[in-house]
């Protein structure tokens, strides 16, 4: 049987040992899941072409991957089954642009919490984003917070066969509905207030 490898996006983090700097972080426990289930994880590393590190970016930007870094980003989408756009505080980029990519190249992706804002606000630019209750969602140390509704007649709803699901949240912010001019994407679970899941 043939690898699946599925390319796990690296987050910008900050270098406690030097304060100029980031580091590239790849969460565990997507690692784990994934070698459990049978797959590779490749790490993708970081762009080198941003110099603002700093800021907190929601919006939808223009910006194109440098030519050169274009060609290194080609060979992980060629030799990757799919990625994981991870979830975190902090949302780059090149996040955006890689989700840009992949959807336009038909390549089958999964976004965690700001994952999933990355790429719902990289395809739909005016999807509308709340804070949410963090005493229901921002419970890191819970293993099921709250409950979601799987809808039917979705992708989501076919894998997982079932309409209820306990899960576990550290979200701070939920992607409250889908502009009703989009006909991209539709949102297949919902959690307790009716936000997307």
């Amino acid at each position: 049987m043939r690898p699946i490898y599925i390319g796990v996006i690296g987050k910008h983090i900050a270098n406690s040992q030097i304060n100029h700097t980031t580091s590239s972080m790849i969460r565990d426990e997507i690692i784990q899941a994934l070698t459990y289930f049978g797959a590779t994880p490749i790490g993708i590393p970081l762009p080198t072409h941003y110099p603002d590190l700093d800021n907190d970016v929601y919006l939808q930007l223009k910006a194109s991957f440098p030519e050169q870094e274009m060609a290194f980003i080609d060979n992980y989408l060629s030799l990757c089954n799919g990625f994981i756009f991870q979830g975190g505080n902090h949302l780059d980029h090149y996040e955006y642009e890689l989700a840009r990519i992949i959807y336009r190249r038909g390549i089958p992706a999964l976004g965690f919490c700001g994952g999933q804002t990355v790429m719902v606000s990289a395809l739909i630019p005016d999807t509308k984003i709340v804070n949410v209750n963090t005493q229901i969602h921002n419970q890191p140390q819970v293993d099921c917070a709250h409950e979601i509704t799987v809808l039917p007649d979705t992708k989501f709803g076919d894998i997982i066969k079932t309409q209820q699901l306990q899960v576990n949240s550290r979200h701070r912010t939920c992607i409250t509905d889908l502009h009703k001019s989009n006909q991209l994407l539709r949102i297949s679970a919902l959690g307790p207030e009716g936000y997307a899941e």
